[in-house]
């Protein structure tokens, strides 16, 4: 057995006859192992986890303040380009719910059933996003007449 930073080793001495499988399964089995320290590695990934975590909040407060900004600042009659307000006001929603939705249930540990619930929405929520991309690149790359 290697003496690795978060390996499982005995608390007491292995016989030098036993595999190092087979002790391993034994202690298991008997429920003598401990870990020396925890692994970096795990600290590291729960870390950025709660990153996209705290990032899809701060698209979803974004969205929200760039809504309010929107009905400040513009007045009633103003008709530049609705249709790209439209997608700059509920896109960056959207993908902030996905990311959230996305870590969320892991991170609480919540029972299965939720997890795969959380994740069939997920899926709709990015075709959904998928198909506003698509309608904004439509419109985009349509030919303008130039009269």
């Amino acid at each position: 057995m290697d003496n690795q930073v978060g390996s499982e080793i005995p608390s007491f001495g292995s016989s030098a006859s036993l595999s190092a499988g087979s002790a391993l399964g034994l202690l298991r089995a008997i429920g003598r192992t401990r870990k020396i320290l925890p692994d970096r590695g795990d600290m590291m990934l729960r870390f950025m986890d709660w990153s996209v975590v705290a990032m899809g909040c701060v698209l979803i407060l974004g969205s929200l303040g760039g809504r309010w900004w929107e009905r400040a600042k513009v007045p009633k009659g103003d008709t530049s380009d609705p249709h790209a307000r439209y997608l700059w006001a509920w896109l960056p929603l959207l993908m902030g719910l996905g990311m959230i939705g996305a870590k969320v249930p892991g991170l609480l540990h919540a029972p299965r059933p939720v997890v795969e619930i959380v994740d069939a929405l997920d899926f709709v929520l990015a075709v959904t996003v998928l198909i506003f991309v698509i309608r904004s690149g439509r419109r985009f790359f349509r030919p303008r007449s130039t009269t």
